[in-house]
This record gives structure tokens, sequence and C-alpha cells, in this order.
């Protein structure tokens, strides 16, 4: 089942913040957490919420990838380009729906923000390759930030006139 042209894209509403926040749990819980110390853990459960979820301006937002009305992932947007979550449920990860949600999301910056340049992203270890596949380079080393190993890593923005 790998077409994703079965998926609708769109801005998350209001009332699904908390079905996202536990999938966002359940898949950090089980891809994430592992190479994160317990501190990271604790600093990336503190920063997650409901409500910043739920947060919609041209420089901030969540979308969604969804079928048959079940979403199956979900990526926010802060400061007009950075990712700041990207998660798929574990069962649809490979499918091409986190490849989707950034097409989806760069389009939306730049109709939010047309002076944007590149989308970056800090990286978990395990996102690595994901995002390198599609396009995203490391310029900078990794970090670790209150305990959370991240790799910031950018991706130019072309646009065609």
């Amino acid at each position: 089942m790998n077409n994703i042209d079965i998926y609708t894209y769109r801005i998350m509403k209001t009332e699904e913040a908390n079905y996202l926040y536990d999938i966002i749990l359940q898949v950090f819980h089980k891809h994430v957490a592992p190479a994160y110390s317990e501190e990271g853990i604790k600093t990336f459960l503190r920063m997650l919420s409901p409500e910043f979820l739920k947060i919609v301006t041209p420089e901030q937002f969540t979308i969604v990838a969804e079928q048959n009305d079940q979403i199956y992932g979900t990526l926010s947007i802060i400061n007009k380009n950075h990712i700041a979550l990207l998660f798929v449920k574990s069962e649809m990860q490979g499918e091409g729906i986190g490849k989707s949600l950034i097409q989806f999301a760069t389009h939306k910056c730049l109709e939010n923000n047309p002076d944007v340049k590149s989308i970056t992203v800090s990286s978990s270890p395990n996102s690595l390759t994901f995002y390198q596949n599609f396009g995203f380079i490391i310029p900078e080393e990794e970090k670790n930030e209150k305990g959370m190993r991240i790799i910031p890593m950018e991706k130019k923005i072309f646009k065609y006139s």
C-alpha cells in the first residue's frame, strides 16, 4: 500500500490535539526515547502539550496526514520554517507519509512566509537517514540540549518562477 495519493494533508483541527498528542507520545517512546537520556525524555515531554499543537499562526502550525478520517501522521512547524515535530504511526512508517508531510509543510511555509529559503529540523539520531534521504544536510555537529540528542539539519528551498 505504497500510495501516498490516498492520504489527505491539512491543518490540524483544534479538537484533534489530544489524539495527536497520544500518537506522538506512543511513537516517541518507541523510536526516539531509547536514544535519549532520562533528562532528554523529561525535556521533550515538558516541551510537548496538546496546547502547543493547537497554535495556528503564519509562523507556527501543525498538519496531519489522514485517510478515511483516520490520522496517521503529524508535523509541526515553528519559527516560520523549523520542523519541531514529525511523527508517523509506527505501523505506517515507510509508506511515504513523512516525506509528504514535509512537502505539504514546505508549501505551507512558503505560502505563509514567501521569504523562507530553507526548512530546518533538529533531528533525533534515529531520524537522521530519513532526513538525509530527503535532501537535508548537516551544517553543524550533533548537540546535546538538556539531554536530548539533536542533529541540526537544513534543506534549501528552490523556487521556480
